[in-house]
């Protein structure tokens, strides 16, 4: 409920937003596939999944407003196929694989701001919203069914380059881990090259990565996406 009352305010506000906006509300679709790995610890037990495949589905919406641009972006990371092995019985137990799968989602608004024209700008801009990332399992393991959430906060730099009107994204991350197996803080960030074909078409290289180390628990998230991008209207 939490999430949806969060969404309707954003919609309301980016409405608001299109009526002093350059060009109005835009919205970008992106989806695509590659591989991730996730390793755990917990006391007496590790898991190592993948690399495996993965896929990913992302929408951001924003309305730019004079040098500055605002909007909302929701990401949902998922892997297919992954099995572990895992002697839950004890030590010297034959091993067997179980099918397990990581999850990640994350939902928030981001500012940004624009130095330059629009075609080479530079973009210095702050992601602030809530992460989830979720290990599933179908028998049980050492490693325990679990997620991971709390708000995170992720500062994004956006260069241009020569080649090709492409672009780097640049985007170091924090996580305020406050349920599941453990509280505390995680860090990360996301890495992404762009390379525009056409007005609405684009080709992206995804890389995050997260870890959370405590006492006695880790939990390293690895995730290389391939995406196409596809901005409307």
């Amino acid at each position: 409920m939490r999430l949806a009352s969060l969404l309707v305010l954003v919609v309301c506000l980016l409405r608001a937003a299109a009526v002093f906006a350059e060009d109005g509300v835009s919205a970008r679709v992106r989806v695509g596939a590659g591989v991730a790995q996730r390793l755990i610890e917990v006391p007496g037990a590790e898991l190592a999944l993948g690399p495996v495949p993965a896929l990913m589905v992302g929408i951001d919406g924003g309305a730019r407003v004079g040098a500055w641009v605002f909007g909302l972006g929701l990401t949902y990371r998922t892997t297919l196929l992954g099995r572990v092995m895992d002697a839950s019985a004890g030590v010297g137990a034959a091993m067997s694989e179980t099918a397990v799968r990581s999850h990640g989602f994350e939902a928030g608004l981001r500012g940004a701001f624009l130095l330059g024209p629009r075609e080479h700008a530079v973009s210095f801009g702050l992601f602030a919203g809530y992460d989830v990332r979720a290990f599933a399992s179908v028998a049980v393991l050492r490693v325990p069914r679990f997620s991971l959430h709390g708000p995170l906060l992720r500062v994004e730099i956006e260069l241009p380059l020569r080649a090709a009107g492409m672009r780097l994204l640049l985007g170091p991350e924090v996580v305020g881990v406050l349920g599941g197996l453990a509280h505390g803080i995680a860090v990360g960030g996301l890495l992404r090259l762009e390379l525009p074909v056409g007005e609405a078409f684009a080709l992206q290289v995804d890389y995050r990565e997260s870890h959370v180390f405590l006492s006695g628990f880790s939990d390293v998230e690895r995730y290389l996406v391939a995406l196409a991008a596809v901005r409307f209207p």
